[in-house]
């Protein structure tokens, strides 16, 4: 079959064959043996081992046959198969030899030149195997990827420019980091000058458009020693127009980058010279400027260039947090003129405890108000840790703080809302607040209903979220005791207003789910005295309700073993029972709603012990 697949579409064949001789364990099973044919059938027995191996060894056979004079399917070989192997990697050599004619493409030599030096580098470098072994068994392989080598020089080396880490073709584990790193440069440094004593800076143009990183050609340039270049011309000319993730600008960035602040002063004051002389536009010297390292000595040149430049500078250069607190509040304050907020909080998002709670605060307020930058967003995490800094601070106003994180809330996700202290704590002190969002949420209970636009039904949701994740409850202190006094005048005025506004069942079904978390008495009775008393009243049946709802809500999602049935309900359920006993002397309708609690969490228990017995007996 495999052969007749072979006629009819090699490519195909191909992939199947790679598949069987794939490296790794090599597993038969009985079902392999096909079953739907007749001169099989009764055979009543499954893949042998030496069958398996007689597949495997036609597969290599007939991937050597399909690979012959075909570079992509060399390589998959050398990556994929078994043929990479000690015992027959030389039957894949044997199929290289022609790509080190001088008629090759250079294209072809290039890829099979890559998969070898990964080979070669593993086992250098990683193979336990005897120095004398390897040796013996890698040699051809390095000469023939010497053989390999490229005839255009800008192929040859490119690899060089393709990653700032290279694998080499050689041992390097025992040398240090730096031994490793310094290798590596000088390697470069010879790529970069071979290609321009043969072809000038047109070679290495060439290089800088084809390779994966041109920072790294940059970074090189650098390091090198021609003195028949004037860099600032070749800057301000091949630079074009200094787009952002051009080769050519990143090669330049890198470039400015790795040269001494001095050296790269002088040379940025000779290309703002040479703008002027051509009367270029100041996007286009912003751009040029943005490529050098954002420190002070580069600031000081973009101001120097006028109010045009900075604008456009600080209106598109990225930057990073290099740790130097004296630059913070400066490059906060030009990215707020910019109206870049969310540049400015991920410049400071690791060092809020230096940065002014005032610049932190407009910054936050400047993304709540819809100044969006394309391809930045702020971590929840981050945000968690901005919104405690300004609280700690005591510098922001209390008010200003509760509608900054309002409007923020959707923004912490993750079990990071309860973080909105500020927030919270204006939620559950002032009664008139409580109120607000829950009018937010819900409806009129009589009276005409008005149609829900966008922003009313934006509202309702932040509404819910808001309410839905508050876990602190009136009178909550510092020191997280609660005032009973507070909590039952909070209680009072809430229901009170929310009665006023039409809204009292809502009220008091939210109430009882912000109530289902509160603590228990220092003996463990739960929940603690002052809930107990406000929900043992027989006319708060709806806010009995919402504990109940509340209770469930908190324990969130569950996991267990498929066939461990309803154990940890029946867990909560003695919980609970236990709970409504201590109470049902001196609190006997709390003690009935705990009742109530116990006996759904042994309903819930019977539901899995089914659903564990039916998953036993399917298996």
């Amino acid at each position: 079959m495999l052969n007749l697949l072979i006629d009819r579409d090699a490519e195909a064949a191909f992939r199947v064959l790679r598949q069987i001789a794939a490296g790794g364990q090599q597993t038969a099973f009985p079902a392999h043996r096909p079953k739907w044919r007749e001169d099989d059938a009764g055979a009543g027995r499954g893949v042998s081992y030496d069958e398996m191996h007689e597949m495997l060894d036609f597969a290599s056979g007939k991937l050597l046959q399909l690979s012959e004079g075909n570079a992509p399917r060399i390589v998959s070989l050398l990556q994929k198969t078994t043929l990479r192997d000690i015992e027959e990697l030389p039957r894949v050599l044997a199929l290289i030899e022609p790509f080190t004619l001088p008629t090759a493409k250079d294209e072809d030599r290039e890829i099979i030149r890559i998969a070898l030096r990964q080979i070669i580098h593993w086992h250098r470098n990683y193979d336990d195997a005897p120095a004398n072994e390897l040796n013996e068994w890698l040699s051809p392989a390095e000469a023939s990827y010497e053989l390999l080598a490229p005839q255009g020089l800008v192929t040859r080396h490119r690899w060089l420019f393709d990653s700032h880490w290279l694998e080499l073709p050689s041992r390097d584990r025992d040398d240090d980091s730096w031994e490793r790193g310094n290798a590596i440069t000088q390697r470069r440094i010879s790529a970069l000058t071979e290609i321009y004593q043969a072809q000038c800076m047109v070679g290495i143009e060439n290089l800088i458009r084809v390779c994966a990183e041109p920072s790294t050609v940059g970074a090189t340039l650098a390091q090198v020693v021609w003195d028949d270049i004037f860099w600032p011309e070749w800057i301000a000319t091949k630079g074009e127009d200094f787009s952002t993730g051009m080769p050519m600008s990143l090669c330049i960035a890198g470039f400015l980058q790795t040269l001494p602040a001095p050296v790269s002063g002088k040379l940025l004051q000779a290309v703002i010279g040479l703008s002027k002389q051509d009367a270029g536009r100041p996007e286009k010297l912003a751009r040029a400027l943005a490529l050098a390292t954002p420190n002070q000595e580069t600031w000081q040149l973009v101001e120097a260039c006028g109010p045009e430049v900075s604008a456009a500078y600080w209106h598109g250069v990225r930057l990073y947090n290099r740790g130097n607190d004296k630059e913070l509040k400066f490059v906060l304050e030009r990215l707020l003129l910019a109206k870049r907020p969310l540049s400015a909080l991920q410049y400071c998002q690791y060092s809020l405890e230096q940065t002014d709670p005032t610049q932190l605060f407009s910054a936050l307020q400047q993304l709540l108000h819809g100044e969006v930058e394309e391809g930045l967003q702020l971590e929840s995490w981050h945000l968690e840790k901005m919104l405690g800094r300004l609280e700690e601070s005591g510098e922001i106003d209390r008010m200003a703080l509760i509608q900054l994180e309002f409007g923020l809330f959707p923004f912490l996700r993750y079990g990071r809302e309860v973080k909105a202290n500020a927030l919270y704590e204006g939620v559950m002190s002032e009664p008139e607040l409580f109120k607000e969002l829950i009018c937010l949420l819900y409806k009129p209970e009589h009276g005409d209903r008005e149609e829900p636009t966008e922003a009313s039904k934006a509202a309702a949701e932040r509404a819910w979220s808001i309410l839905h994740c508050c876990k602190r409850l009136p009178g909550t202190q510092p020191d997280e005791s609660i005032n009973g006094d507070i909590f039952n005048k909070f209680i009072k005025e809430a229901r009170e207003l929310c009665s006023l506004a039409d809204r009292p069942t809502m009220c008091d079904q939210t109430l009882g789910q912000i109530l289902a978390h509160a603590p228990a008495d220092e003996d463990g009775t739960w929940p603690f005295a002052p809930v107990r008393e406000l929900l043992d009243s027989p006319d708060l049946e709806e806010m009995r309700s919402g504990f109940c709802i509340g209770t469930s809500n908190k324990r969130g999602a569950t996991s267990r073993s498929p066939w461990d049935g309803g154990d940890q309900e029946r867990t909560l359920a003695t919980y609970f029972r236990d709970q409504a006993m201590r109470v049902q002397c001196s609190h006997p309708v709390v003690a009935t709603m705990l009742e109530g609690i116990a006996k759904s969490y042994e309903r819930h228990g019977k539901r899995e012990d089914i659903e564990a017995n039916l998953r036993k007996e399917s298996f």
